[in-house]
């Protein structure tokens, strides 16, 4: 008998629409060329604002992908929150900036993985990170 469940959540929340498209864009187009692996249990949600987040009933995501700057808040402060909701919750924290102090930093207040968008190779570690995480989950 499967118990696990049938799919698999993956929350975006950036406040740039075009990323965020982007990202959108590269989590389907792997869906639609792996239709028939795992990737077909993969349901993904987007978030352009904190209030859309937080006012939305996706609140138990496997997967989310956080941006930094947020407005009046930061990334970090949502993971916070959301790990103590959901802890085993995998997150990514994403952000234009590129600097390693600025890294460290991150990982150093509880953003467990970090992806500068300024990375050339983000898409491909943005998916990379999405496998990963399923295949954590299910093993």
């Amino acid at each position: 008998m499967n118990t696990q469940p049938s799919s698999f959540n993956v929350a975006i929340l950036d406040d740039c629409r075009f990323f965020l498209k982007l990202m959108v864009q590269t989590l389907h187009r792997e869906k639609e060329r792996n239709s028939f692996t795992f990737w077909s249990e993969i349901d993904v949600r987007v978030y352009s604002s904190l209030v859309d987040f937080e006012l939305n009933d996706f609140t138990q995501p496997d997967v989310a992908i956080i941006d930094y700057y947020l407005g009046q808040t930061n990334g970090l402060q949502l993971i916070k929150s959301l790990q103590l909701k959901n802890k085993n919750c995998r997150v990514l924290l994403i952000s234009g900036e590129a600097s390693v102090p600025q890294k460290v930093s991150y990982t150093d207040h509880g953003a467990p993985t970090f992806l500068s968008k300024l990375d050339p190779h983000f898409f491909d570690k943005l998916r990379v990170f999405v496998e990963e995480s399923y295949l954590a989950t299910r093993s």
